[in-house]
């Protein structure tokens, strides 16, 4: 996270992440609550209203851990 570039680009990712959850339906993330869309929607607010203060490590752990679970979950429900 020492490339501010890099930094850059993962808040970008967030923020699309959340802006994309906020527009599923109310139906839509009752049936598929296996994310917490609430988490993903108000960390996208945070990131892009206060990302001046967003801590390296919270952008980070989000990158590695949080999104390859996402990106499995929205596979699932595409695939299958």
């Amino acid at each position: 996270m020492s490339d501010s570039l890099y930094k850059d680009a993962c808040a970008l990712v967030i923020i699309q992440m959340g802006e994309f959850a906020n527009r599923f339906s109310d139906e839509f993330l009752e049936e598929y609550d296996g994310i917490e869309w609430g988490q993903l929607i108000g960390l996208r607010n945070v990131t892009a209203h206060n990302y001046e203060n967003i801590i390296d490590d919270i952008i980070w752990e989000v990158m590695h851990d949080d999104v390859p679970e996402i990106k499995e979950y929205l596979e699932k429900i595409l695939y299958h």
